[in-house]
């Protein structure tokens, strides 16, 4: 069959811009390898490429003119999201499947004549999340259950048919290419290190504040003078579009500053985005990797992809790196804790630690790219066309029973809301979440004794949702 394909996102022969686009290369391949005709409709750049040669039953095509470089690819007049809608449309119409492979080409009426799956590669863009409410397709994918979560907390309060449409698809790795791998000539040249002379941190992010760059900033800080590592290099990728983009620059120039002031200068590289087949070696590089940022990710791969290299890491409790991986394999702290974070990393490091084999065999068996690419094509392929999405348009009643929401977790007293970044003390929200796992009443939480201005600013702000079953 013809399978379209679109992305939001451009695409290239051997640059990853997100985690997203390699698990689309993986699934259009694996198509492709299935006999299917795979065409993928994606958005064009200056120096993006049509002449993209994955496969032969692939073909690419960059023609969407959203706005480059991100953020809001919205920002186009409107005759262009008219373009944008017949070109699919056209690429459609001897078409037998469509998939949206990002959750972000929002006019949702494209949905209505092929069988179509839309898969949500984030939680947090508003793209993605705007694409959610407007979801009208026959299946829809999300990478674990705290994505499934979270989208029935929120578009799943009004789309009635949305539970019997949801497939949760974990991300894969190809375990065979991440894995250890000495550093080649070429990565040691751009890099400009001898790894046989230092201690190397790495912070493999895109250079935004909420992937955690302060947090690792004042993580080396600690190294560096409470436990003395002095021979530390921190590798930090430069965004490839970080020259088109003032408030990158400046973001970079403040950080840099910082890390000035610090007297760290020495320690820190930044260095320019690496491509694709050199991440193995680079992931093999490090000591440590540090991934202490509040970002709500739907699935962060770098930190996979570095325990899968032999290289350890450590995360913050953030959205799902809570529970992909249980706490035994994985070192994890508070997000913004920053003692706790540099502690686990100053243990690593003087102990030398890799990836236990344990956790090795946990990622192997529940994240090959095989089985994801399997579960993608039997989504894709099998997708039926199905009667049109129904709708929970109802007032807000009485008996209406609140949950913790997913982003939300508790300890001791307290509450982290992973959209809001921070921590409160809070005895009796987290009282009222231990009382009534399955939810309770604005009726009952009064009568555990929360008081009514309180209970309805948890509402407001995102910390409790109704709970539907």
């Amino acid at each position: 069959m013809k399978i379209v394909m679109c992305s939001i996102n451009p695409l290239f022969v051997d640059k990853v811009i997100g985690g997203s686009t390699k698990h689309l290369r993986r699934v259009a391949e694996h198509l492709a390898e299935l006999g299917h005709q795979v065409v993928i409709l994606c958005t064009r750049r200056d120096d993006s490429q049509n002449d993209i040669r994955w496969h032969s039953n692939i073909k690419v095509r960059a023609v969407f003119k959203f706005k480059q470089p991100f953020p809001l690819p919205y920002d186009i007049p409107a005759y262009e999201m008219t373009h944008i809608i017949q070109q699919i449309l056209d690429e459609c119409a001897d078409a037998d499947r469509l998939y949206l492979h990002d959750g972000e080409i929002l006019f949702p009426p494209i949905c209505h004549r092929l069988p179509t799956v839309i898969s949500l590669r984030d939680c947090v863009y508003p793209e993605t999340m705007l694409g959610s409410f407007l979801f009208q397709g026959d299946a829809i994918i999300t990478l674990n259950e705290y994505c499934k979560k979270s989208l029935m907390a929120t578009a799943g309060t009004f789309l009635q048919d949305l539970p019997e449409r949801v497939r949760v698809i974990p991300n894969g790795f190809d375990w065979d290419f991440f894995k250890p791998t000495p550093p080649s000539h070429e990565l040691l040249e751009i890099l400009q290190i001898d790894p046989s002379q230092h201690t190397i941190v790495l912070h493999p992010h895109r250079p935004e504040l909420s992937k955690g760059l302060m947090q690792t900033i004042n993580t080396v800080d600690q190294l560096v003078h409470q436990y003395h590592f002095q021979n530390l290099k921190v590798l930090i990728p430069k965004w490839f579009d970080a020259n088109q983009s003032p408030d990158l620059l400046k973001f970079l120039h403040n950080m840099q500053s910082d890390i000035s002031q610090r007297g760290l200068s020495d320690i820190f590289i930044f260095h320019d985005w690496l491509p694709q087949r050199l991440m193995p070696e680079y992931f093999s590089l490090g000591h440590v990797t540090l991934v202490l940022g509040h970002f709500v990710e739907a699935f962060g791969n770098a930190t996979y992809e570095s325990l899968a290299c032999g290289t350890p890491a450590v995360v913050s409790r953030v959205s799902s790196n809570r529970d992909l991986v249980p706490d035994a394999l994985l070192a994890k702290v508070h997000f913004d804790d920053i003692d706790a974070a540099a502690r686990l990393a100053a243990d690593i490091l003087n102990t030398s630690q890799r990836t236990s084999q344990a956790t090795l065999e946990f990622l192997k068996e529940h994240y090959g790219v095989q089985e994801q690419c399997q579960a993608y094509a039997e989504t894709i392929v099998n997708a039926k066309k199905l009667s049109p999405m129904q709708y929970r348009l109802d007032a807000t009643s009485a008996d209406l029973r609140y949950v913790l929401a997913p982003w939300c977790y508790t300890w001791d007293d307290s509450v982290y809301h992973d959209h809001l970044a921070k921590h409160v003390q809070n005895a009796m929200l987290v009282k009222i979440s231990q009382a009534f796992p399955a939810g309770a009443t604005r009726y009952e939480m009064l009568m555990l004794g929360a008081d009514e201005a309180a209970v309805q600013s948890w509402m407001d702000d995102g910390y409790l949702v109704r709970a539907y079953p």
